[in-house]
């Protein structure tokens, strides 16, 4: 466990800083950490500081050069900790800390293709979803007929009812917000 003090306290400040970066990285990066219900500034402070990317550019071979693809300034929050780390990459690589950023973001690509995958069959079920929701009211309206408004299998069918939609509305919710997914 790491030790509490004044270095580490400091180290966790954030800082906002600008890179130039291709705007697919820049969307990337957004979208998936608001797929994850996670800050970028945490998301960003993962890619950069675990030992995975460390290995990944030893192994890798590294561009140093900055495409002819088109720029973007975007300026990230992050913490002094993962700039520090960043900076110290940057020289032992020789490589553009916008360079290594988006190699970072890019490490995001495969589980975007997992959630990606999941949105599409997470559609798929909220088709099914609607075709049971019509099936259920035509139950309903069928127990209304042959018992009666007042009956309490037709009151628990209401109810069940109401559940279904207010969970099919929550699935709706989890839909739109991976929408953006879409666009990658």
């Amino acid at each position: 466990m790491e030790r509490l003090s004044i270095d580490t306290l400091r180290g966790k400040q954030s800082v906002r800083v600008t890179f130039n970066l291709a705007p697919e990285a820049i969307d990337l990066l957004s979208v998936m950490a608001s797929q994850l219900g996670i800050k970028q500034k945490t998301l960003f402070d993962q890619l950069i500081e675990q030992q995975e990317l460390r290995t990944h550019l030893s192994q890798a071979g590294l561009d140093k050069k900055h495409s002819t693809e088109e720029r973007r300034q975007k300026t990230f929050v992050l913490s002094q900790e993962t700039l520090a780390t960043l900076n110290l990459l940057a020289e032992k690589y020789q490589a553009s800390r916008n360079v290594l950023v988006e190699m970072s973001i890019r490490r995001l690509l495969p589980i975007l293709a997992i959630e990606q995958e999941k949105h599409a069959k997470r559609k798929l079920l909220l088709s099914t979803m609607r075709q049971h929701q019509a099936q259920e009211r035509d139950l309903r309206q069928q127990a209304e007929k042959l018992l009666g408004l007042d009956d309490p299998v037709v009151q628990e069918l209401e109810r069940a009812g109401q559940s279904w939609q207010e969970s099919y509305e929550r699935v709706l919710t989890i839909i739109d917000k991976g929408k953006g997914m879409e666009k990658l």
